[in-house]
């Protein structure tokens, strides 16, 4: 009597080569994804952290010059990405003397150009409360990782 031996086949099939590819390849745009959520969040965080230290910046120049403080207060309404001299700077009271009217001016115009360069599309305000002694830190910038949307953070400073 003769032996049959019944063909079986090893191996993957292409059906099953394919359907591990596919699955493969899903697993690897979920990664992809979740790469680029997770650096979205990063940069997020890393502009809030930058307005966060331009505000507290600010804080500490103005409690450094209490005597004039309501010269800090800039625009007098809405948002605005330059101080009261404009872009350019016309004292430069790190090598020079100055009053404390033109320290405060020397100092907005130099935060406006940190928040210009720090934030996009970074716009702020600085304004005096109805309270003796409190200002309002508002620092704005465009979000362009979404839908360029508007985003506002405020500080109360009460000297």
């Amino acid at each position: 009597m003769m032996n049959k031996q019944l063909f079986r086949p090893n191996g993957f099939t292409m059906i099953e080569m394919l359907v591990a590819l596919l699955v493969l390849s899903v697993g690897l745009l979920g990664i992809a994804a979740l790469q680029t959520t997770g650096q979205q969040a990063n940069y997020r965080a890393y502009v809030r952290t930058q307005a966060t230290w331009l505000a507290y910046d600010m804080m500490d120049k103005m409690r450094h010059n209490q005597q004039v403080a309501s010269a800090y207060v800039h625009p007098s309404s809405g948002f605005t990405d330059e101080g009261p001299g404009g872009q350019d700077y016309n004292t430069k009271c790190d090598t020079s003397d100055c009053t404390p009217e033109e320290l405060a001016a020397y100092d907005l115009d130099n935060w406006f150009a940190r928040i210009r360069e720090n934030l996009p599309s970074g716009v702020a305000q600085i304004e005096a409360d109805a309270v003796p002694g409190r200002y309002h830190i508002r620092i704005g910038w465009i979000n362009p990782q979404s839908d360029d949307t508007q985003i506002t953070q405020a500080w109360v400073l009460q000297l």
